[in-house]
């Protein structure tokens, strides 16, 4: 079969049955899973390997945290902590909404992360007051940080914020997914496992691990919420 009737045959199927972009994004997952197919088509092109991130300092962090304190700007300040104390993905810190935040129960639901995946992420104590402060002054807030226009802030805006502080304190570039590589190191530089690590930072690199994920959560809670104080800056 020639290239252009395979994808011929592909359009027929996608017109006919109208699948979401989340569907097709899991047929394409099924299909690069699949042993015979990657036998038809040939070794996989090894990538090239990526450098590992620039790792900014305990101080550095506690600087730009500092800065963003002093500023007087509580949103920015919330912003700055949960970064590094939930590990969030810039794009999953844009879309979450207020009523994805539960205090009741310290968590925080992530909805469509990286993958099309849904999953929780665990208030630490440190952070919940932070945040309980915060929600009290956006009472109509759709989206937990928003712009003058009610909408949620972009990811290019949120870098220039970091960016800006980073200038203000004299610091090196600190973004926000360097705080997640920060969250992660220090979780298993403790000691953490592959298995409890992934609960919370959304990697997929394990079948053992899928949906149910979520539902090991309370099983960590407390491991989480004493092991956070030492990353307490």
């Amino acid at each position: 079969m020639s290239d252009q009737t395979l994808t011929s045959e592909l359009r027929k199927i996608i017109k006919k049955y109208k699948p979401t972009r989340k569907q097709l994004e899991g047929v394409m997952r099924e299909i690069r899973r699949d042993i015979s197919i990657l036998e038809i088509i040939g070794p996989t092109v090894k990538r090239p390997s990526r450098k590992l991130p620039k790792m900014p300092s305990s101080k550095q962090i506690e600087r730009l945290l500092k800065t963003m304190e002093d500023d007087g700007k509580l949103k920015f300040r919330l912003m700055g902590k949960m970064f590094l104390y939930t590990g969030l993905r810039n794009a999953e810190m844009t879309h979450i909404k207020i009523e994805d935040v539960n205090l009741m129960e310290n968590k925080i639901f992530i909805e469509d992360g990286k993958g099309g995946k849904d999953r929780y992420v665990i208030i630490f104590q440190e952070l919940r007051d932070t945040l309980l402060m915060y929600l009290s002054t956006i009472p109509y807030n759709r989206y937990l940080f928003e712009n003058k226009f009610k909408d949620k802030y972009s990811e290019r805006y949120i870098r220039k914020v970091f960016q800006d502080y980073c200038t203000k304190a004299k610091l090196p570039r600190i973004h926000p997914h360097l705080l997640r590589h920060y969250f992660i190191t220090y979780l298993t530089k403790i000691g953490w496992t592959d298995e409890q690590i992934m609960l919370l930072s959304g990697h997929d690199s394990k079948e053992s691990l899928k949906i149910y994920q979520h539902l090991a959560l309370p099983d960590i809670e407390e491991k989480f919420q004493e092991d956070m104080k030492g990353l307490k800056i």
